[in-house]
């Protein structure tokens, strides 16, 4: 496994309650720093953070996503 030196790791966690637009924000912030082309609508219901048929078909969050 290739080692990383502290000041080249940077890692940040978005923790908030239900409702608070934490998988809006990380979406906004992958479409800026350019790792994807699109962001998903809630109303939609095509979130690149939400992928599985759970999630799908209640339009909600429910396990850990990680976004490289």
């Amino acid at each position: 496994m290739k080692e990383y030196s502290s000041n080249q790791i940077r890692n940040v966690a978005v923790v908030s309650h239900d409702g608070a637009g934490k998988t809006a924000l990380v979406e906004s912030l992958l479409l800026t720093s350019g790792a994807v082309d699109f962001v998903g609508r809630g109303q939609d219901n095509k979130h690149i953070m939400d992928f599985e048929p759970e999630e799908i078909k209640r339009n909600v969050t429910i396990q850990l996503g990680m976004a490289p």
